[in-house]
Formats: C-alpha cells, sequence, structure tokens
C-alpha cells in the first residue's frame, strides 16, 4: 500500500475516533459521580420497582431541603426537579436507562448537565435552533410554552426572520435574527444565572460584628452541597457601556436613565401575541377563542399560515430590577374566565370542555344555543357570550357539572417584553417612535373586540396611573393611554391642553384684532390719506443696536421654528426632533448671550432709559397713544409723539418692553436652562416640580412670545411708511417728524 495514502487512512481515522468520542462526551458527563437511583422511601429503583424521587436521589449528595427553599423554579405555582434542568433530555426514563444491579446509573447514560437554552424552552416560550425553517408546533396553544410566547410575542431563535416558515409581511426583507443574543451563541443561563454565595458571617462562630458577608465566596464543596438556585437577572449593562455609543440622543444620560434598553432595541415582535382570551368559551379543539395581537384571527387555520403583521410593544413605566423607574416594553391584554363557589376558584379549560364537548363535536345543547342561523357550525361571532340567554344558560350547565355559583370575571394581564433584541438597522432611531401625538406612548391600545357577557375587566394596578379602560360605541374595550399620570414628561408627546388652549387663543385674538385694525387701517386710506409733513433724515439706530435688534430677532424666529417641531414633532418634521433640540439648544446661548451684551451696552451707554417711561408725562403720553392707535391712525393723523434717538420708544412700547425684558423673558430663559439642565442637575428642576410643571410653563410663554412677535412685526407698519421702519432698524437712519 502506499505510504502516503496509509498516513491519510491513519488520518481519516483519528479524526473519527476524535469526533466520534466527542459525540460521546456530549452526551455523557465524565465528571460526575456514579449514583444509586433511589424513589420516594429512599430505596434504589431496581428493588421497589417504584418511580424514582429527584429529592431522594440527588439528595445524596446534595442538600435538597436547602436547595428546594432558594429555587426560584419552586414554589407553590410551579415545581421542577433537578432532572428537568439537569438532564439531557429534561427526564430520567426508567425504561430506557442502564442500571447495575445496585441500582447505580452506568457511566454513559449519567447525562447531568448546566441547564441549556433547550431546557429553558420547554417553559419559557418557544425555542428553536438549528437551520431547520422556524415553524410554531401544532400544539402551540396547548404548550405551556405556547402560552408564555403568546404573552409577548417573543419567539426565541438564533435564526434569521427571512429564513422562517411564518407567513410574516414583508418577510424577505427582514435578514436579521429574532434575538441577535443568540445568534451570538448567548445562552439563557449567561443572563439569567446563580447569585454569588458568600460565607455568611453571623452564622459563623467568629468573624467581625460590623460584617454581614464576607467577600470571599464560599467553597466548592459547599457550593455544590447547598447550591443556591434564586436565579438573578443582570443587567444590560453589566456586558454593554451605553454611554460609548448612543450619540444620536440629544440628552444621551437622561434617555439612559429613563428608557429601558428593549424600548429601542425590540421595535416589533413577529410571534403571537395575546389581544384577549375568552375562557368563557371553548372552541371544537377545546382551546379558549383567542384574538392574537399580532396576527389574522380565524378558526381553522394554522398559525403558520395566518398573516402576520407584528405589533410594536406597549411604553410603560415600571422600575427595574435595581428599582429605577423606566418606560419599558410591555403587551397588555384581557383574558376573560368562569369562577365558581366562595372562594372564586377558576374554572379552567379543561374543566370547562364536558359543558362544551362531546366526542370532540360541541354538544346539542350548546349548538341550540349558540348557532344562531342554525347552519350546524360556530362562527366566531355566535361563540361568544352576548346575550342574557347565553349566559343564564352557561350558567345553569356548569351548576348542573357541580359548580357552585358561577360567574364570569375579567382580568387586565401585562406581559414584559425581555427578548427579541435588535441591532443596527433594525433598531427603532426615529425619535418621533415616542415624541409625538401619536407616538408609541399616546397610541390607544385594542383589548378586545367584545366582553364576555358584558364584564368590564378591573385595571391592572401597575397601569391605574397611566392608562384607563374605554368600551367604544361598537363594543370593542380599549385602553387609553395618560402619560401625563406617571409623572414623566416627554416632549412631544405630553402637552398640557390648558396651556396649549390658551396659548392658540391669544393668539388667534392677537392675529383677530391686527386683521381688524389693519383692514381698517387699508379701508379708512380712501377716505382720509396719510397726513403728510415736514421731516428729516436722523441717524437713530446705531450699528450695535442694529446688530443686537437682527440677532435677537432671527434667534428667536428660529427658535420658535425649532421649538414648534420639537412641541409638534410628528405632524410638523422637517429637521428631525434631534437636529432641532441640538439647533434649539445652540440658538438659546446664543440669544442669551446677546441678552447680557445688550445689557451691558445699555447700561455702560446710558441707553437704558430708552425703557423708562417719563413719570410726569407718563399718563398724558399713553393716553395720546392710545388714542393714536384706535382712532387718529384711521384718519391719517402724525404720530403724537416725536420720535428722536434719544426717545426712540413710546410708552406702550417701553410698557410692553419692561414686561418682556423684566418678566417673560426671565422665565422663558430660565425654565429652558431647567429644561437643558435636566439631565446635568436634575434636582433643580425637581425642586419646583419636574419638567411636569416646567415644560408647560415654557410652552406657555413660547405662544406669548409667538403673539408678541406678529403684532411687533404689524407695528412696524405703522411707521410714515409702511417699511420705514424696517428700513431704519436696517440702514440706520429714519425719517422724523420736523413739525
Amino acid at each position: 500500500m502506499n505510504i502516503n495514502l496509509f498516513r491519510h487512512l491513519c488520518v481519516l481515522l483519528g479524526l473519527t475516533i476524535v469526533l466520534f468520542t466527542g459525540i460521546v462526551q456530549a452526551q455523557t458527563n465524565p465528571i460526575h459521580p456514579l449514583f444509586r437511583v433511589l424513589d420516594l422511601n429512599g430505596v434504589v429503583v431496581t428493588e421497589s420497582k417504584a418511580e424514582f424521587s429527584a429529592n431522594k436521589t440527588c439528595g445524596q449528595c446534595h442538600d435538597t431541603t436547602y436547595i428546594n427553599q432558594h429555587n426560584s423554579h419552586f414554589n407553590t405555582d410551579v415545581q421542577l426537579e433537578c432532572v428537568n434542568c439537569h438532564l439531557k433530555d429534561g427526564k430520567l426514563d426508567l425504561a430506557t436507562v442502564r442500571m447495575e444491579v445496585d441500582g447505580t446509573l452506568v457511566r454513559e447514560d449519567i447525562t447531568i448537565q448546566s441547564p441549556t437554552n433547550n431546557h429553558c424552552g420547554q417553559c419559557h416560550g418557544i425555542y428553536h435552533s438549528g437551520t431547520t425553517p422556524l415553524m410554531l408546533p401544532d400544539d402551540f396553544e396547548q404548550s405551556p410554552a405556547g402560552a408564555l410566547t403568546s404573552l409577548t410575542g417573543e419567539i426565541l431563535s438564533s435564526q434569521k426572520i427571512a429564513d422562517s416558515y411564518l407567513n410574516i409581511r414583508g418577510k424577505a426583507t427582514l435578514h436579521y435574527p429574532w434575538d441577535i443574543h443568540l445568534q451570538r451563541q448567548v445562552a439563557c443561563v449567561d443572563c439569567h444565572t446563580n447569585p454569588v454565595q458568600a460565607r455568611n458571617i453571623k452564622a459563623a462562630t467568629s468573624g467581625p460584628n460590623h460584617l454581614r458577608n464576607d467577600p470571599r465566596q464560599i467553597s466548592t464543596t459547599e457550593r455544590l452541597q447547598h447550591p443556591n438556585h434564586e436565579l438573578v437577572t443582570i443587567q444590560c449593562k453589566t456586558c454593554h457601556d451605553p454611554m460609548v455609543v448612543h450619540d444620536q440622543f440629544p440628552y444621551k444620560q437622561r434617555h439612559l436613565e429613563r428608557l429601558a434598553c428593549q424600548a429601542c432595541h425590540v421595535p416589533q415582535l413577529l410571534g403571537p401575541a395575546y389581544q384577549s382570551v375568552d375562557q368563557t368559551v371553548l372552541t371544537e379543539t377545546g382551546t379558549a377563542m383567542i384574538e392574537y395581537r399580532s396576527m389574522e384571527n380565524s378558526r381553522g387555520t394554522s398559525l403558520n399560515a395566518r398573516f402576520i403583521e407584528g405589533y410594536t410593544p406597549y411604553l410603560f413605566v415600571q422600575s427595574d430590577a435595581v428599582g429605577d423607574e423606566k418606560f419599558s416594553p410591555f403587551n397588555v391584554f384581557t383574558r376573560w374566565f368562569w369562577v365558581s363557589g366562595s372562594m372564586k376558584e377558576p374554572v379552567s379549560p379543561e374543566q370547562l370542555k364536558p359543558v362544551f364537548l362531546e366526542n370532540g363535536t360541541y354538544r346539542p345543547s350548546i349548538l341550540s344555543v349558540f348557532d344562531q342561523n342554525k347552519d350546524g357550525e360556530l362562527t366566531l361571532k355566535e361563540l361568544r357570550l352576548d346575550s342574557d340567554e347565553k349566559i343564564l344558560f352557561m350558567k345553569r350547565q356548569l351548576q348542573a357539572s357541580g359548580f357552585e355559583n358561577p360567574e364570569i370575571t375579567g382580568k387586565l394581564e401585562v406581559g414584559k417584553v425581555h427578548h427579541g433584541i435588535v441591532r443596527g438597522a433594525g433598531v427603532a432611531r426615529d425619535c418621533r417612535f415616542c415624541h409625538g401625538e401619536d407616538s408609541r406612548m399616546n397610541r390607544e391600545i385594542k383589548l378586545a373586540s367584545y366582553l364576555p357577557g358584558n364584564v368590564m375587566p378591573p385595571m391592572a394596578e401597575s397601569l391605574t396611573s397611566q392608562a384607563e379602560l374605554t368600551v367604544k360605541t361598537d363594543g370593542s374595550l380599549s385602553l387609553q393611554r395618560n402619560l401625563s399620570g406617571s409623572g414623566f414628561y416627554v416632549l412631544g408627546t405630553t402637552k398640557s391642553r390648558l396651556v396649549d388652549r390658551a396659548g392658540l387663543l391669544f393668539l388667534f385674538l392677537t392675529c383677530l384684532v391686527i386683521l381688524g385694525h389693519g383692514g381698517y387701517r387699508f379701508y379708512s386710506l380712501k377716505r382720509y390719506p396719510p397726513h403728510h409733513t415736514n421731516t428729516s433724515i436722523v441717524y437713530m439706530y446705531t450699528f450695535y443696536e442694529r446688530l443686537w435688534h437682527w440677532t435677537s430677532a432671527l434667534s428667536i424666529l428660529l427658535l420658535m421654528f425649532t421649538g414648534f417641531e420639537i412641541h409638534y414633532s410628528w405632524n410638523f418634521s422637517v429637521l428631525g426632533i434631534d437636529r432641532a433640540v441640538y439647533l434649539h439648544n445652540i440658538l438659546a446661548f446664543i440669544m442669551i448671550a446677546n441678552a447680557f451684551l445688550s445689557l451691558f451696552y445699555h447700561l455702560a451707554s446710558a441707553e437704558i432709559r430708552q425703557y423708562f417711561p417719563r413719570m410726569k408725562s407718563f399718563v398724558t403720553d399713553t393716553m395720546a397713544q392710545i388714542r393714536y392707535y384706535t382712532s387718529g391712525i384711521f384718519k391719517g393723523e402724525p404720530h403724537p409723539l416725536q420720535k428722536t434717538p434719544d426717545r426712540k420708544l413710546n410708552p406702550l412700547q417701553q410698557i410692553t418692553y419692561l414686561v418682556i425684558l423684566n418678566i417673560l423673558l426671565p422665565t422663558q430663559v430660565l425654565t429652558g436652562l431647567l429644561m437643558w439642565g435636566v439631565e446635568r442637575w436634575p434636582e433643580l428642576s425637581l425642586a419646583i416640580g419636574g419638567l411636569t410643571w416646567v415644560a408647560p410653563i415654557h410652552t406657555l410663554c413660547s405662544w406669548l412670545f409667538f403673539s408678541f412677535v406678529i403684532l411687533h412685526v404689524y407695528l412696524t407698519t405703522t411707521g410714515h411708511t409702511v417699511t420705514s421702519n424696517i428700513k431704519a432698524m436696517i440702514g440706520g437712519f429714519d425719517k422724523v417728524d420736523v413739525d
């Protein structure tokens, strides 16, 4: 034989042995000690022939009493055994495993391991791995995993959404995984892990009295005997540093303090998500009547074939693991079911089956009451408790089956979204996603198309201050958002209707007065032409006065423009709210700097006296100016007060500027600084109620400034000509009366 061929065969044989050994090693635990399989009485199962007991079997080495007392998966509702999470298939089948005569499990059948994603997926939602296209199982609605998936619509898979078999809208373009963490080989136990166990100082015979726990961890032997199974969830910040990125946020730290990572990184969920669950009736398959939020609702069609549009999770305020209140994504849905007895015990679908079904079909008595068109089948609209006759019939049937005082009750349930993380282009980057009247924080949430038994479910306690239930005219149930009740103020979303209405009313009245006054001036020109007097050209405005004026005017106009986009970002978007915020802040500091320089100039040059009226003639001058604006201007009369470089403003202008410069502008600047500094000095804005009070005051001042600018522009047309005042402020020279 050729020596090279022999060498190649040897290498190939060696690789085969290594791969085969690796496969065996993956299934067999070579480290775990051999142990005997015991039953509930502590007798080896080879002798008793009884079912094995995980507590007795594992308790030979581990303190199972301690484990169960410190186990997140062992309580009144859930009681998982060791094998459910630590054996390869989640069970120990005595019919297939091999044991020695003394009941010792053979090495090859010891598959004890750390929990895998497959273990978690048995209960915590649909988990998919491998290259086979993802499909929902046929027993989805009956399985615990399907029920948990339906709480939010999360599907745990590393596969790209485009490669699945689900009928998803625009699936061909969804070239990203169901969850980026699973694609990056992050296992469930990497984030949901056991807490670090340290020595208990108080339990020790000696040790410093001021310490509660020893910073050193317990020994490996002690940890194996007393492992703490109270799983903790590590925070995103454990692995990610959000401050390094997220530069698109105008207020990065503020956003990261108030938003859960999932708020932007789970922009859409494409799995079946509950909208309503009606357990007061059953379908022919023995399941409740379910309306899915994210997919077409039709009976007799496979879930894999139903059209899925997906939905955007709803943001509500909730405290996270460390006690910080953040906007987190949720699904909200309703559930109705029967209760009976004095303790109001729920009637499960399994208990309801004998009432509804017989040999896999509806009982004749059910059809006689529910089948309104008498075609022998029940449609979606027929299979609901929407009449007194149906409700009374069901109560009698349940009473006949042994249920005392049956009643219908409703419940509003909230499912928090944790998974379905995306990155890159899939992340919600449009600021209007949250900031705007039609944002996900304001959007109405449909809960059910009807109310079984006309029973209104009580509001969930966690949502009481953030939303309220409303019944529509068509009988459907919705959740109306009320973000202001949460104590949070979101720019563009949270608005004070009273402030906006008051501001709009003031603006409307201002425009109405201008239109009336200007219209009557135009009408009066034919009867009373303008009065012509001798005039002279005077250098009225210095260069700095003009520079200050136009800098203020331009900054105020742009501030109003950007502020309007921030306040009405969903309806009015030119720059984008992020750019509008950046520009708004820059313009505000330009305006503030310009105001301080102007104050210095007016004080140093004594021009500040321009803003103070002459007290001796104040009343006479004011009345004369009022008579001119209300009467004389329509008759073509000249201005009652002569304009000079030493006296540029009439009394009405002086009063207006004193109010603006001493009340309106400082209030606007102060509230604006508090809003800008809410990330840097949050305690300052909190001292006066936070943004909930600061922002509406700032908005009201903006409306008043807007009205003033319009009125100011109109009054510039009351000079010798319509444009003379504007020209004077541009060139500095103005025409003044010499008579």
